[in-house]
């Protein structure tokens, strides 16, 4: 379908001229039969009137008939004709215009008579009837009369009325056809467009739309029904892309501010190295330090190709049964130093076994970050938490960390990328992205993340890890 126009306007005309046509047609059925029912009547009555004047007495059967009462049977243009027969097919009477020749003989009843088209002696179109009856006896010959015989009559007369009033209505239903036709198709083209005039205004306001003006909207007061709900998605699809927009600019503008730092130090070290190359000690610290500078730089990078291939559908998938508890003493245990260290106590409420099949290399990133989180961003003097309950379906991990910064307003970006709080966005070796890859991660491995802050103030984050990857069953 190439243009809605021209669909609209050529099913609305094809239609109508349906309805047209078919209703033209009925009306001539109708008309034509209602044309003949009234010629039939006439022939009928007519019928009724020679029944009248037919006698059956003891010398036998006469039509007792003044010729001056019924002239059209006896002229000889115009002329209507009649034809009378005994029941043994004796003619018993004949109207003058056949001239000695027969009509067809057919009978019925006067209950029920029979009417055929035939063509009359001159020629011309005609209609008859033809009825059956047992003629009248007076009383007085009713004695005499031995033998009650049928008799036949037949009346014909021309169908050119008909055939006239009929040709005139055939025209006169064309013409209207063709009449209404040219009106249908002049109308039906303007109407169709300027109801889909609004497609128009809205095709012409999308084309005005482009990166710097995602923040229009469509004005939905004046659409019909049937778009308001289009264009209502429309401004919901403009909403996300707005969205999409403004967090690409951010992140941008974020992923600047990140590598600016490492590169400025970068640069410091080289100059300064290169200023003193005598300087073997200070060479080897700035290599060193450059090393892990750059370290991070390919960190950070990592991670932002890895939510690149999470976000696009691409990351690979391979699910294996394992231990989660075992999982979590291994990779619990490298930060048991880094806690001893800031006084914090690390505590664990695992059960005896908790096997999952899920895809082990992004479950090992998941609570490798969050157990980085938790310790470093835990303040001296701390605790954390971590617990595993086994459910019908799943596995609950809570990790909880004492809080000393983190308030509500916080916990709605802490998955976005690259976000940190302020006070930790310098002299940290976190990158802001932890949290965004652990959202992604488990996005595709049907684990539900929720951050939250306990009535204790700690920060609290609740993994529910089912037993069986969703794809896998």
């Amino acid at each position: 379908m190439k243009s809605i126009r021209r669909y609209l306007t050529w099913r609305l005309v094809l239609f109508v001229l349906f309805l047209i046509v078919f209703g033209n047609t009925l009306l001539y059925i109708f008309v034509y039969h209602r044309i003949v029912l009234h010629f039939d009547m006439a022939l009928k009555d007519k019928a009724d009137a020679f029944a009248q004047m037919i006698e059956q007495n003891h010398e036998g059967i006469a039509l007792e008939m003044r010729k001056e009462f019924m002239p059209e049977y006896d002229r000889e243009s115009h002329a209507e004709y009649y034809q009378i027969w005994s029941e043994d097919g004796e003619v018993i009477s004949r109207s003058p215009s056949l001239k000695g020749r027969d009509l067809p003989q057919r009978a019925g009843t006067f209950e029920s008579p029979a009417f055929w088209n035939l063509d009359l002696p001159d020629g011309r179109p005609g209609r008859a009837i033809g009825v059956s009856f047992f003629p009248f006896i007076d009383n007085q010959d009713l004695p005499l009369v031995k033998n009650r015989r049928n008799v036949h009559i037949v009346l014909a007369r021309d169908s050119i009325e008909i055939s006239n009033m009929l040709r005139v209505l055939l025209l006169g239903t064309g013409a209207l056809i063709v009449i209404t036709l040219t009106g249908i198709i002049i109308i039906v083209p303007r109407v169709v467009m300027a109801g889909l005039s609004p497609l128009k205004r809205l095709a012409d306001y999308t084309a005005t739309i482009d990166s710097l003006s995602l923040g229009s909207r469509y004005n939905t007061e004046h659409l019909p029904d049937e778009l308001r709900s289009i264009t209502g998605r429309l401004n919901e699809l403009l909403k996300r892309i707005e969205r999409a927009f403004t967090h690409e600019k951010r992140l941008t503008a974020d992923m600047a501010h990140e590598l600016k730092t490492p590169i400025a130090e970068l640069r410091s070290l080289a100059e300064v190295a290169l200023k003193w190359p005598d300087d073997t000690e200070f060479t080897n610290n700035a290599l060193k330090e450059a090393c892990a500078i750059s370290n991070q730089m390919d960190n950070t990078v990592s991670m932002l190709l890895a939510l690149g291939r999470c976000e696009s559908g691409k990351q690979n998938i391979s699910p294996v049964p394992f231990d989660l508890k075992r999982m979590i003493l291994q990779l619990l245990e490298p930060w048991h130093k880094v806690a001893d260290a800031k006084d914090i106590r690390i505590k664990c409420d695992l059960p005896d076994t908790a096997e999952v099949i899920t895809d082990e290399v992004m479950l090992i990133s998941i609570l490798t970050n969050l157990f980085s989180n938790a310790v470093e961003y835990c303040p001296e003097g701390g605790h954390v938490e971590c617990s595993l309950k086994a459910h019908s379906e799943n596995m609950s991990l809570s990790i909880i960390n004492s809080n000393a910064s983190l308030t509500e307003e916080d916990l709605p970006h802490m998955f976005e990328h690259l976000w940190r709080k302020d006070s930790a966005r310098s002299g940290s070796s976190h990158s802001g992205l932890g949290l965004s890859l652990v959202d992604g991660f488990a996005r595709i491995l049907g684990i539900a993340v929720k951050a939250e802050l306990l009535q204790s103030g700690d920060f609290c984050v609740t993994l529910l890890v089912p037993f069986v990857l969703p794809e896998m069953k």
